[in-house]
């Protein structure tokens, strides 16, 4: 078996063949098949592309003249609004009457008053979009507006309005009316009227993705018409996907003026092998043709060929053996020509390949220990770890400097001989070392006997030979530094130093990384905490009061063996528990007496404000059942939804109990804090009742060791909470 190579057209034996390649007419045979392949290929690509023309401005106009009809049907729910009663009816207004609309064009109409109060007036009701002072402009000016969104389940909603004045009204109101989208998109039929192998998409400006396509829309296609909309509002491109390749043509139109949308814009595409179907017959036949040459000069140059396959062969091998990683490969071939030369060359290429492909490997897979953490220490284990490897050296120490002074560094030691990292050492830099690392930044190579720079524990170690030193800068600004000592085995010149600074350059984005994700981290505490305190800070009875539970409550998650990720929401949502008490009076929350039942039920309202003012915030959305349920008692006489043991999480379970603990053993305006021996007894009464007995457990083994005192006389049972 042999494989056509361009270089052999060098040698004599290719040349040979070459002549007698051209001598046996293949090449005007390959003329003919191209030219005419070109020639019909290009006409029958010219009429699909006119075709497309044609339907993707039909569609649009189809799109826009049913908009239109659309329109005036919104106009005719306003006019039925404004229309009188039947006469003796004067039990309907116009703001209060159904409306009849045709679902398979209008599915539902809604009023929406200038106060944000939604009216459902035909079909099921729905939530109007938030109008920009723009688009109420638009509206102002007796103009449609047009407003396509996706629900939280991805489904395209249409919606249309228009600003009326309903009989009776001194305001005007807007009218929203919720569009059957496949109405829009395909007309009466209601189903796809494509032709075979041919697919739509349409996008609306203000998505990032189609609102119709009959296939998946692939990337390359939304970012050929990102580039290409803003210059041409019509246009030809093509477009990939698993199914082949596919010819399009895209049509915008601008629907500001009239809807108040940016832009709508439709796109046609088409299977292209769907247009050259008529040629493959011919393209066959003359296919044939060339193969019936080509087999014919192979006859007659076998003879040739047979006599070099060997020399080939080995190459070949050889060739296979690099692509499958073994670089140790290597051939002999003896034939005094090209071929030898070839060996040759091939052996020197494998030597340099295994050298530079080790170095790759290890580089590659730092990179990604590196790039996959968000966490500094881990970031300083891996390149301790891993630099060992990467350079064949005695000795890594990984410096990370103080951003407040720049001439104090931590330093981090691992050695060839160590499974443990130590550090880290706390230094000062040495200003001349600082200077000699901005002038090399790239790296900065010490020979053997160089004093030992500050930045580096040498500790008298007589098998260090020399110090390769590679700083990290972030924001022109040196942040650590990675230095290697380098056993004397190991040649200076034979290192990939351009690798070895591009790992340190990952290495410099994988702490700039992990630096933001620690800010961010240590900034939503900081929130958090402060929007507690602000809640505790209303009354001074409750002064950390969910800074206690919180710490309270992480010891208890930590004994019952909750993961981490139930850990992090035990802790934020102890943290924010009591954040609906913003919306509770002040002069509720001191009442020194007992409270009455509509003030008791205000109080109990904190539950339900709580989860409202936290649901808008997505990263808090795993607090939100810790919040709800921390109310809830364990037998289902709680509040507020009176759910029952498994039906409440652990984390609430666990946050009842601690919270009930802290306030019993605090001051309140209604009674002094209880004493160690009465909140205990509490407890153990109302396990199983108010509390999960083995969260009760648990609680109770960890304030074994508080300090008791004499229970009061009133039982645990009349204590109010």
């Amino acid at each position: 078996m042999w494989r056509f190579d361009g270089t052999f057209l060098r040698s004599k034996f290719g040349q040979r063949l070459f002549v007698l390649f051209v001598a046996c007419a293949l090449v005007p045979i390959s003329l003919l098949l191209l030219i005419s392949y070109r020639s019909v290929s290009s006409e029958l690509e010219a009429q699909a592309e006119q075709r497309l023309q044609g339907l993707g401005k039909s569609t649009l106009m189809a799109v826009w003249d049913r908009l239109n009809l659309l329109d005036v049907e919104l106009q005719l729910v306003e006019y039925s609004l404004n229309a009188p009663s039947a006469p003796g009816d004067h039990t309907t207004t116009s703001s209060t009457r159904e409306i009849a609309v045709d679902p398979g064009r209008i599915t539902g109409a809604v009023l929406e008053s200038p106060s944000g109060e939604v009216k459902v007036i035909a079909g099921p009701g729905f939530d109007p979009p938030s109008l920009t002072e723009a688009q109420y402009a638009h509206l102002a000016a007796e103009k449609p507006l047009l407003s396509v969104r996706q629900d939280p389940y991805g489904e395209v909603e249409v919606l249309l309005a228009r600003l009326v004045r309903p009989t009776g009204s001194t305001f005007s109101t807007v009218l929203w009316g919720q569009l059957e989208p496949t109405y829009l998109w395909w007309g009466p039929p209601l189903d796809n009227t494509l032709p075979a192998q041919t697919h739509l998409h349409i996008f609306a400006s203000d998505l990032q993705k189609p609102v119709l396509s009959t296939v998946e829309a692939p990337p390359d296609l939304l970012r050929d018409l990102s580039q290409v909309l803003p210059n041409r509002s019509m246009g030809d491109l093509e477009w990939q996907n698993s199914e082949g390749t596919y010819r399009a043509h895209y049509r915008s139109a601008n629907t500001r003026p009239v809807f108040g949308l940016p832009s709508l814009t439709v796109v046609l595409s088409e299977a292209k092998n769907l247009s050259l179907q008529p040629f493959l017959a011919f393209k066959r036949n003359l296919i044939g043709i060339v193969l019936l040459s080509l087999w014919i000069v192979l006859l007659l140059t076998i003879s040739q060929i047979r006599r070099h396959l060997a020399p080939l062969e080995v190459l070949r091998k050889g060739t296979q053996q690099i692509a499958e990683g073994r670089f140790d490969a290597r051939v002999s071939v003896d034939t005094g020509d090209e071929l030898a030369e070839l060996a040759s060359s091939f052996n020197s290429m494998a030597g340099d390949l295994e050298r530079q492909f080790k170095t790759l490997t290890t580089s590659n897979e730092l990179v990604q220990a590196i790039l996959s953490s968000l966490n500094t220490d881990r970031i300083v284990d891996t390149v301790l770890t891993e630099f060992h490897g990467l350079l064949e050296s005695d000795r890594v120490v990984v410096t990370l400097i103080e951003q407040e002074s720049r001439s104090v560094g931590h330093l981090y030691r691992k050695d060839s001989r160590s499974e443990q990292k130590e550090g880290p050492l706390v230094q000062p830099l040495a200003d001349a070392d600082l200077a000699s690392l901005d002038s090399h930044r790239q790296h900065l190579l010490l020979p053997r006997g160089a004093t030992c720079p500050s930045y580096f524990l040498c500790g008298g170690d007589p098998t260090t030979s020399q110090i390769l030193a590679l700083p990290i800068y972030l924001q022109d600004e040196l942040a650590a530094i990675v230095a290697a000592g380098l056993s004397s085995a190991t040649n200076a010149e034979d290192l990939d130093v351009a690798s070895l600074r591009q790992v340190a350059d990952q290495v410099a984005v994988a702490l700039s990384n992990a630096k933001l994700v620690e800010d961010l981290d240590a900034l939503s505490w900081g929130t958090l905490t402060a929007l507690a305190r602000t809640i505790d800070v209303r009354s001074p009875w409750t002064m950390g009061h969910s800074e206690r539970v919180m710490d309270m409550a992480q010891r208890i998650g930590r004994k019952m063996g909750l993961s981490e990720g139930s850990l992090h929401s035990l802790l934020r949502g102890s943290l924010l528990h009591d954040v609906g008490k913003i919306g509770v009076p002040t002069e509720i929350l001191d009442k020194a007496g007992s409270l009455t039942a509509d003030e008791m039920e205000t109080v109990r309202r904190h539950v339900r404000i709580g989860v409202q003012i936290l649901r808008p915030v997505p990263a808090l959305t795993d607090v939100l059942p810790v919040v709800a349920q921390h109310h809830e008692w364990f037998d289902g006489s709680g509040y507020p939804a009176g759910l029952a043991a498994g039906e409440i999480c652990l984390e609430a379970r666990i946050l009842a109990a601690v919270d009930c603990y802290d306030a019993l053993k605090s001051d309140r305006p209604y009674r002094a804090a209880l004493s160690h021996d009465v909140v205990v007894s509490y407890l153990v009464e109302h396990s199983g009742t108010q509390f999960d007995p083995r969260v009760i457990e648990v609680l109770l083994a960890e304030v074994r060791n508080e300090p008791a005192t004499e229970i009061l006389e009133e039982g645990p049972s009349s204590i109010a909470i």
